[in-house]
């Protein structure tokens, strides 16, 4: 296993987290959010705002963007 995700309330990503993703996607609605936990105990947050998918350290630090993949796009 390379990673779990578990999907978290909005409210529950760290301050920073949150902070970083509001200034990075201005006027932008957070639709979900989840934790991430990699094979080597590595937490990450990963936001889906306006259909991509960004993740972030828990310091608010951007790491990667993606498009989200179709399973998204049929909300």
């Amino acid at each position: 296993i390379l990673q779990t995700e578990t999907e978290i309330k909005v409210s529950e990503l760290p301050e920073a987290c949150a902070k970083a993703a509001a200034a990075k996607y201005s006027g932008k609605k957070i639709k979900e959010a989840s934790k991430l936990v990699d094979n080597k105990g590595g937490v990450t947050y990963e936001v889906e705002v306006d259909g991509k998918d960004a993740i972030f350290d828990a310091n608010g630090k951007f790491i990667s963007e993606e498009v989200g993949d179709a399973e998204d796009k049929k909300d």
